[in-house]
């Protein structure tokens, strides 16, 4: 919000699929380009590379990376860290703080919340049972998740818009769903996020969504 309101002309804010959708209808709101790529910084490094001319003035992951500065091809929390020092006083300036903005962001865009559930495999064959677990995930689409209606199931199994990957995506009415093998543990990941007009209703649908993935994850 900051850096998008301090900046004009064509750039970029660039995220993961697994990152809060907030920071698209952000940029979206400000004219700017949103890309979303897969987990991982190396991934949002690259995101600029199509398209040089248009600067990546931010960049995030759920994961608590942060770039205000993309040619510095990693996370960066020195200077995202100065540029958030930066904010608070100027905001400071005008008898503001940082949760006075965010009150604006969600009465504008929503309340988003997210969380994450994952379910652990043990044993020599943790990853077969993993695939395992993909394979039934992939046999039977919910139509409804948590008594939200499900608009959309991306599977980037085979890609598409983006690089092949082991990932199931569900776009529901109200939040998201997406499920994917951890790359560094035995896991497999589900990332919540709830959208609601309240705090009080998104952390209900947030509970919500944390005991159905737990039930498709066989917890």
């Amino acid at each position: 919000w900051y850096l998008l309101g301090r900046t004009t002309g064509d750039r970029a804010v660039v995220t993961t699929i697994v990152s809060s959708s907030l920071l698209g209808k952000i940029a979206e709101a400000a004219g700017a380009r949103i890309h979303t790529v897969l987990t991982g910084f190396k991934w949002l490094a690259r995101a600029g590379d199509a398209e040089p001319e248009v600067p990546l003035i931010f960049g995030y992951e759920e994961a608590l990376g942060y770039s205000v500065n993309l040619s510095i091809r990693d996370k960066d929390g020195i200077s995202a860290a100065l540029a958030f020092a930066e904010m608070v006083a100027a905001l400071a300036e005008d008898d503001r703080t940082v949760d006075d903005v965010l009150a604006e962001l969600y009465s504008t865009y929503g309340l988003h919340l997210t969380a994450q559930v994952s379910a652990r495999f043990d044993g020599d064959d943790a990853m077969d049972r993993m695939t395992g677990a993909m394979t039934r995930l992939r046999g039977s689409h919910p139509t409804e998740i948590a008594g939200l209606a499900v608009l959309e199931a991306v599977d980037l199994i085979e890609g598409g818009t983006l690089p092949a990957s082991d990932v199931l995506i569900y776009h529901l009415d109200g939040g998201r769903l997406i499920i994917r093998p951890c790359g560094t543990e035995p896991k497999v990941k589900a990332y919540l996020e709830s959208v609601a007009d309240d705090s009080v209703e998104a952390a209900e649908r947030l509970e919500r969504l944390r005991t159905a993935a737990s039930e498709l994850l066989g917890r």
